[in-house]
């Protein structure tokens, strides 16, 4: 008797487990894959986007001038690459007026083991530029993932 009760309870709970399957399929899936999507950014950073403009202020400022003879854009290059996780990022545009790079894997936390977002990040990569080589900009950063810098003027 207590055999059959135990099976009628298990036969009843996978029933409802594969009925919660076929219905509820899809969102168990999603489920998992912001569980490994929360597990890559812990492990490799947020991901970013990263523009950079010159404003003309009639500076004549370009990502092309030289600093301690290296132009302005390998400056940022390699800040960017030193202060990413594992150096991960694309360089999607370098011009004269404009660079701009993607999938910038930014730590999550900083060094106050604060949550980190972009702008914070950016306010770095400002701080630099400022403190080192005297070149003035505006952080112009909006939401999580999203670093705007604007060079030549505040």
């Amino acid at each position: 008797m207590a055999v059959g009760i135990l099976f009628y309870r298990f036969s009843k709970c996978l029933l409802l487990a594969v009925f919660y399957l076929i219905r509820y399929g899809e969102t168990f899936c999603q489920c998992q894959v912001s569980i490994v999507s929360f597990d890559d950014v812990q492990t490799n950073g947020r991901e970013i986007s990263l523009r950079l403009r010159m404003i003309d202020n009639g500076s004549g400022q370009k990502f092309t001038d030289e600093y301690d003879g290296k132009e302005l854009a390998t400056i940022i290059t390699d800040w960017v690459s030193e202060n990413t996780v594992n150096h991960q990022f694309t360089e999607k545009q370098s011009t004269r007026n404009i660079m701009s790079f993607d999938q910038v894997r930014v730590p999550l936390f900083d060094e106050r083991n604060k949550p980190q977002q972009a702008k914070q990040w950016v306010t770095k990569l400002q701080n630099y530029l400022k403190s080192n080589y005297n070149i003035i900009s505006e952080n112009n950063s909006s939401g999580l993932g999203s670093g705007r810098l604007y060079i030549g003027e505040k």
